[in-house]
């Protein structure tokens, strides 16, 4: 798990390695165009703490940091959905992230066979 750390050296909350890579990309594009917004973390999103909402401007360090440095394939169409909820008035949260084109679609789930 990765955190975020916000104003304080203390992290904020502990959210999945490829997530928090997309939200620094949608993140740091809106701060490097001065743009303010809220990020909202929350429990129901997979974010580990209470609810948080957080007021983002470039005026305050932000720290990024990941359990495992890797290089991450980036889902487009997600970073296209987390900046449409950035630049809306609810503000930034974790939206799910939609199937990449050309992955491959999830398995079905497979049934046990009962036994009489």
């Amino acid at each position: 798990m990765g955190t975020l750390e916000y104003v304080t050296s203390q992290h904020i909350a502990e959210i999945d390695d490829r997530t928090l890579a997309h939200l620094q990309l949608v993140i740091c594009n809106k701060l490097r165009r001065d743009e303010r917004f809220t990020l909202r973390l929350s429990p129901e999103d997979g974010i580990s703490g209470p609810v948080r909402v957080l007021w983002m401007t470039s005026a305050l360090p932000i720290v990024f940091t990941y359990s495992v440095p890797a290089r991450h394939v980036y889902n487009t169409a997600w970073l296209h959905l987390l900046a449409d909820a950035a630049s809306s008035s609810g503000g930034l949260w974790v939206v799910p992230e939609p199937v990449m084109p050309g992955a491959p679609a999830p398995a079905p789930a497979r049934r046990e066979p009962v036994m009489a």
